[in-house]
């Protein structure tokens, strides 16, 4: 798993909106490996084994936020807008140049760092799971072809 650390110039994009709209800074993010199940069959007492199916699964993408805010309250109201907008089906963009189709698993709790004349600033933890791609590619012509590594993956043709 890669961390990235605080970089003032990066941020998080849900579905083109940056995080930072809803006064959410991106303060660390890291992206697992992908989960990869396989069914095998071996014989009894056989050290030979054959490849019955593969199937591949999402990768675990972690993301922590800062907040900052004139009071708890308008902490709480920033953490919940940042919540809602990644409830559902989202692209999520990271500094690392991919975009990963993410569901939300799990928020953290708000944690308080500070406490101030000047405001508030507290930190969140989000845990989403993802398909890991590039852009969207727009193809003229008759012909197509799916650029990726992975061994099977879908493609979208719209007109």
């Amino acid at each position: 798993m890669v961390k990235h650390d605080f970089n003032p110039f990066e941020t998080a994009y849900v579905n083109g909106v940056s995080i930072l709209d809803v006064g959410a800074v991106l303060e660390s993010y890291s992206v697992g490996g992908t989960e990869i199940t396989n069914e095998v069959y071996q014989g009894r007492n056989r050290t030979h084994f054959n490849l019955l199916a593969k199937q591949f699964g999402r990768k675990t993408v972690t993301m922590t936020v800062f907040f900052h805010a004139d009071n708890r309250h308008d902490l709480t109201l920033r953490q919940s807008k940042l919540t809602s907008m990644l409830t559902d089906v989202v692209e999520l963009s990271m500094p690392d140049g991919f975009y990963y189709r993410s569901t939300l698993d799990e928020v953290g709790d708000l944690q308080i760092i500070g406490v101030d004349g000047k405001g508030c600033i507290a930190e969140c933890t989000y845990t989403l799971s993802g398909i890991q791609h590039d852009a969207l590619q727009t193809v003229d012509g008759n012909t197509v072809n799916a650029i990726g590594t992975m061994w099977q993956m879908d493609c979208i043709l719209s007109c």
